[in-house]
């Protein structure tokens, strides 16, 4: 047996433990270590629920916008635009006269979205705003795009 076994052995074998001052300190630096690593992970966690939020909202509101660009751009003039929006299940939340846009609003996987839809100055484009919101008082918006397009020609 080397020396290094030899004594490995004589500290096994001994029937000497750690003294209650020794495990303390031991717990204490232990603590000191871990505890900004488990503030790092809780503070992750957080991130990564907003992020997903986020990215959900984003989605939808991505999904809509296509789902307009295809409506609008597939059109020559925006006559039976409100009617198709309605059919889609949206509810026609207000009507501005005066900036002649309308406003529509529909609940989905647990969103709320709001469509609203604002002619050009020349009548040949269609200012498209989709917001999405997590309640139904939509106080609080998650997401917002924002396009003009223009109407086929």
């Amino acid at each position: 047996m080397g020396a290094y076994t030899k004594k490995l052995y004589r500290v096994l074998a001994s029937k000497s433990g750690f003294s209650l001052v020794e495990v303390l300190a031991s717990i204490v630096i232990l603590g000191l270590i871990v505890g900004p690593f488990l503030s790092m992970f809780i503070q992750s966690a957080r991130t990564n629920d907003f992020t997903e939020k986020v990215s959900d909202a984003t989605y939808i509101a991505n999904t809509q916008m296509e789902h307009l660009y295809k409506n609008i751009s597939s059109r020559n003039k925006p006559t039976q635009l409100t009617a198709e929006i309605v059919g889609e299940g949206f509810t026609l939340a207000e009507h501005n006269t005066s900036e002649n846009s309308s406003r529509f609003t529909k609940e989905t996987d647990g969103h709320f979205i709001s469509v609203k839809l604002k002619p050009a100055a020349d009548g040949a484009l269609e200012d498209v705003i989709v917001q999405v919101y997590k309640t139904a008082n939509m106080d609080h918006i998650e997401a917002q795009m924002e396009s003009i397009y223009s109407w086929k020609e």
